[in-house]
């Protein structure tokens, strides 16, 4: 867990107070640089529902969102307009699978390459690390890694049970968190012979029903789900305004 925001924004200030007048670079050069190349550093876990980000964002401890450190984000006058901010990375596996996680806050006591990120991602990233794990590689996701695709339709239903046992992709989440379970013919269409394996697994997943969208990651395969998704409770009434009372139909759902 690492400080918040607001105190080690307070430090940094005094010090710069007190003459710390090291060169910074600037979101532009950092991205110059670092566009299509790989960093490796300390991944830890924070919660962003204490309060909004550097980026100006307000978000929830189950999202997939991580605060890149001060190096890396280079913030200007204003932290809000970085360029950076609203961006997205891959965080790789120990598979080298990449974890895509947003980019929405600055951690300013992370060392050069580290990351910041959800226990949600932290969990999917490294299962088995116990709050800090060293020399993940992560990059920037570039359009190409970003690029939208896969839309679909269909109808949304829920799971309690979802979380409490390993899925088709061969790991364990929690019914707090956003996960989906995908139909049995789309989830079939990237077929590998280790289920574990099929590329849509840990790959995000932007619902829409009712005018929202809510993002959550692929965590197995629904046998009866026809078209739709199969989603856990927490993302669903997240979708539904709360209710668990009947399916939502003419849901949409584009993997990211």
């Amino acid at each position: 867990m690492q400080f918040t925001l607001n105190v080690a924004a307070a430090i940094l200030a005094g010090l710069t107070a007190l003459g710390n007048t090291a060169p910074v670079d600037t979101a532009a050069n950092v991205e110059a640089r670092s566009v299509n190349a790989q960093f490796s550093g300390d991944m830890t876990y924070y919660d962003p529902s204490v309060g909004l980000g550097s980026c100006g964002f307000s978000n929830g401890k189950d999202e997939h969102v991580v605060a890149i450190n001060h190096g890396d984000m280079a913030n200007g006058a204003n932290p809000n307009a970085n360029p950076h901010c609203g961006k997205y990375i891959n965080i790789y596996d120990e598979s080298g699978n990449a974890v895509q996680a947003k980019v929405v806050d600055t951690c300013p006591v992370c060392a050069p390459g580290a990351i910041d990120v959800t226990e949600a991602v932290f969990k999917l990233a490294r299962p088995s690390g116990d709050g800090r794990v060293h020399n993940v590689k992560w990059d920037w996701a570039t359009p190409a890694k970003a690029k939208r695709g896969d839309s679909n339709t269909g109808t949304l239903t829920f799971d309690t049970a979802m979380g409490n046992a390993a899925g088709s992709c061969g790991f364990v989440g929690s019914a707090n968190d956003f996960m989906v379970s995908i139909n049995n013919a789309d989830m079939t269409s990237s077929a590998t012979p280790n289920p574990n394996d099929n590329p849509k697994c840990k790959r995000n997943v932007d619902v829409t029903w009712g005018g929202k969208t809510v993002r959550g990651y692929v965590s197995d395969t629904c046998g009866g789900c026809g078209s739709g998704l199969d989603l856990t409770p927490a993302m669903f009434m997240a979708l539904s305004g709360g209710s668990l009372d009947h399916p939502l139909t003419g849901a949409s759902w584009t993997l990211v």
